[in-house]
């Protein structure tokens, strides 16, 4: 991480430096801050509440948010400031900027905190901000009254909004008495000119090794919506020029493209046949969700991979790494296959041919199963509003619902930058919020939304978001595995079972509630999900025993399946 230096001390009132940076953050493209309550953050949520520009968003617990302006940067593709007090209110927006590091999302955390000279002297509620994030975050800088340099803040910036975005970090100290008018801004003379990343040339020995490779194949992870990447990667897969393999929250939902990993590795792990085994692979995008491709991925060390990036990151994923291209993945793509070059149509006519199986093989065991979370997940992913937004809850939600074809017409989000189960409510949510005019559709576990029920204490909810969520009596994902149900404490422990009534928890943060507990309730309450959303939630009740039977049968016949 880059620390920003501090230059210059400044001089005169002391909340200039409050009212300097209201104005910088609104020149530099702010107009969102989310806000929570506090004493010594006040001179900063009167700065920001007074320039009539920018949406306010009052929002009492801290890592909801962080998440809620998470949710609005990811919609906007705008920089958005969290903005809390002192002490352990800041820790409280760590998770939120971990994931923002991991999606590179520029979000904007701002601490007030109290002046230098009285921190670590026993004084009420502070601790050490300076550098707290130093891991997740791109950079940091202490502005104060003392230090406030306008040079070192564009460079802190500039991190935040370069071609690879992230989270950056300013800590606010702020002397008493906090109740006072701010005076007049000084004018901003920055540039917020971002410093480029040097694009590469395609190098000279991925030509020579695209040139000989008869099985190609294109892995994507998760990204925003990219049409032009969508484009280029239908025309690859047309031509049969490469398999083309894309996850849920890849965005990239096509015929043309593979969509079942876990399904289509679990197979081939179970198996000795090299010829699905690519000779090149291209990788774009951030995390991959499913395990079984990552083991799959780490069997053959001797493939020849090429990461496509915006960011010289170099990241290794399965140990295999051959080089690096930076550059926007559509434009590098098309460069690397022209209308002329050579197609590979045995390796994808194959490829084809065996997600066509894979596929057959689930529609033909959802007719068999009994109702369960796999049922479910079939028929919520067929029903969805066109042009809807979709978040999926981390643990088992994501994972039943990407071995389904999406729509192309869905924006997909889920927090899979680190994957915890903390903040899916609050970021659906926020994206919620900054988009009012498309429905959204929230598939979560009990477990995750009791977790961050918190999400639903907030004063101006959106009307626009439909909450599922599939209450399989704890962390069902755990169920899902081989291994842990053998181990004394597995239920208690590790599955983890709640005493929350969803429907009293709905009703107290003012939300109607639904109980599915049936293929028949279903089929009847689907049609909801196509109606403007109201604050309703709907509660699935899925059988234990029947999770459990029904997936794992249906990863029984993958593996037996020739």
């Amino acid at each position: 991480m880059k620390k920003i230096p501090n230059l210059h001390p400044g001089m005169g009132n002391p909340l200039q430096h409050i009212a300097d940076l209201v104005h910088i953050m609104y020149t530099w493209g702010i107009r969102d801050v989310v806000m929570s309550p506090g004493s010594r953050n006040a001179p900063l949520i009167h700065g920001f509440v007074h320039c009539e520009q920018v949406s306010c968003h009052s929002i009492p617990d801290e890592r909801v948010a962080g998440y809620f302006a998470l949710g609005i940067a990811l919609k906007t593709g705008r920089p958005v400031i969290v903005l809390c007090t002192s002490g352990t209110a800041a820790l409280n927006l760590a998770p939120a900027l971990a994931e923002a590091y991991y999606q590179h999302v520029p979000l904007v955390a701002i601490t007030a905190d109290r002046p230098a000279d009285v921190v670590e002297t026993q004084q009420n509620q502070t601790l050490l901000q300076e550098d707290l994030f130093n891991n997740y975050t791109k950079g940091f800088l202490n502005w104060s009254h003392e230090s406030a340099d306008e040079k070192a803040l564009e460079a802190l910036l500039c991190l935040a909004a370069a071609s690879h975005p992230g989270p950056i970090h300013l800590n606010v100290p702020i002397k008493e008495p906090l109740y006072r008018p701010l005076p007049q801004p000084r004018r901003c003379s920055l540039s917020f000119a971002p410093k480029e990343v040097k694009r590469d040339m395609i190098p000279e020995d991925l030509v020579v090794a695209l040139q000989r490779a008869q099985r190609i194949l294109i892995l994507c992870g998760q990204q925003r919506p990219d049409p032009s990447l969508l484009q280029v990667l239908k025309a690859i897969a047309q031509r049969q020029q490469a398999v083309v393999v894309a996850e849920a929250v890849s965005n990239l939902n096509d015929a043309t493209i593979c969509y079942a990993t876990d399904a289509l590795a679990a197979h081939l792990l179970n198996s000795d046949d090299r010829a699905y085994v690519p000779d090149l692979m291209f990788s774009t995008g951030g995390h991959i969700v499913s395990k079984q491709w990552l083991l799959w991925m780490q069997r053959h060390p001797e493939l020849v991979h090429w990461r496509i990036s915006e960011a010289p990151d170099q990241l290794d994923t399965y140990g295999n790494l051959s080089g690096l291209v930076v550059g926007e993945s559509a434009r590098v793509l098309q460069a690397l296959f022209p209308n002329s070059h050579a197609p590979c149509s045995a390796y994808v006519e194959r490829w084809r041919a065996f997600h066509h199986r894979v596929e057959h093989l689930l529609q033909d065991h959802l007719r068999e199963i009994p109702f369960s979370d796999l049922y479910l997940f079939g028929q919520l992913v067929s029903n969805l509003p066109k042009g809807s937004h979709l978040h999926l809850g981390n643990g088992s939600a994501i994972r039943y619902a990407q071995m389904f074809p999406l729509d192309s017409s869905l924006t997909v989000y889920g927090n899979r930058g680190v994957s915890g189960i903390d903040g899916s409510l609050s970021t659906a949510v926020g994206i919620s919020k900054a988009d009012p005019s498309t429905q959204n559709i929230l598939l979560i576990g009990d477990m995750s939304f009791v977790y961050d029920s918190n999400a639903l204490w907030n004063r101006n909810m959106p009307s626009n978001l439909h909450i599922v969520i599939i209450n399989n009596g704890g962390g069902g994902i755990f169920r899902l595995m081989e291994g842990p149900s053998q181990y004394r404490g597995f239920e208690d422990y590790q599955v983890a079972h709640h005493p929350v009534a969803l429907g009293e928890l709905a009703k107290a943060f003012g939300w109607s509630h639904r109980l599915w507990q049936s293929k028949e309730d279903l089929q009847k309450g689907l049609p909801i999900l196509l109606d403007p959303p109201g604050r309703t939630i709907i509660e699935v009740k899925t059988p234990v025993q029947e999770n459990g039977n029904s997936y794992q049968s249906y990863y029984k016949k993958l593996k037996n399946n020739r």
